[in-house]
């Protein structure tokens, strides 16, 4: 979900392109990047309808959720917000009302076993304060009261590249920064990420009855380096023992 066509905007000098880096060594607007929903199509309702699984009359099946009791499902959103809001298209907003309705009704439909969501904003984890549905693990890049932090000035294209955590994440997935492994669980985010490399500090919210997220693997959730994806199954985690982890 991209809320503007960056690559084909008019203001970008690289058409077709979109960098992380100021060396502009890497395209990220690559073949395999697919965006189902830009510009006028990401709105607040698209947004919400998506989560929930409520599409009008032949909608197309690439732009839909599919999954079901046994999707373990992961969310990453970034860009502006504040206190209790995330901003979109600088006209809608999407609030902790909208995310604890939203996890509720998907709950109710068995649309998932667990979701992981991420987001990178200015006091995100407001944004968590009413979500309750179960199975839930939420991560936020700042605290209530704490902004999050822009990072990476082009001089070519003056603009901001991305933001500290976004890239710093990229950067672990991408083996430029630590290393992402099958030991890396979701409750060493704080550490991975600490406040003197993003200014802000890293919380997050479980609503798990039993599993918390010091018991949660990313490769659940994230390929790691180099694996290899059958379309199907990522990991088969009934044989997953953490004492052969290598």
């Amino acid at each position: 979900m991209l809320p503007e066509n960056h690559a084909c905007n008019a203001r970008n000098k690289y058409p077709g392109r979109i960098y992380v880096k100021p060396e502009h060594d890497e395209n990220f607007y690559c073949d395999d990047v697919e965006v189902d929903y830009k510009s006028d199509d990401l709105t607040y309702e698209a947004i919400l309808n998506l989560f929930r699984g409520r599409y009008s009359p032949n909608f197309p099946e690439s732009k839909k959720l599919k999954t079901n009791s046994d999707s373990k499902v992961f969310i990453y959103m970034n860009g502006h917000g504040g206190e209790n809001f995330f901003k979109i298209q600088d006209t809608e907003v999407l609030q902790s009302e909208d995310f604890a309705k939203v996890y509720q009704e998907m709950h109710m439909k068995r649309m998932y076993k667990e979701i992981l969501m991420f987001i990178d904003t200015c006091q995100a984890m407001s944004l968590f304060d009413q979500v309750e549905a179960p199975n839930l693990f939420l991560m936020g890049t700042s605290k209530t009261g704490q902004s999050a932090y822009s990072h990476q000035h082009d001089y070519e294209l003056n603009i901001e590249l991305n933001d500290k955590f976004t890239f710093a994440f990229y950067q672990f997935l991408a083996g430029e920064y630590l290393k992402y492994t099958k030991k890396t669980k979701l409750g060493d985010f704080p550490d991975l990420f600490p406040f003197s490399k993003l200014d802000s500090h890293i919380q997050i919210k479980s609503t798990h009855p039993t599993k918390t997220p010091a018991d949660l693997h990313l490769y659940e959730y994230i390929p790691l380096p180099d694996t290899r994806i059958d379309g199907t199954t990522l990991y088969n985690l009934e044989d997953y023992d953490e004492a052969n982890i290598l």
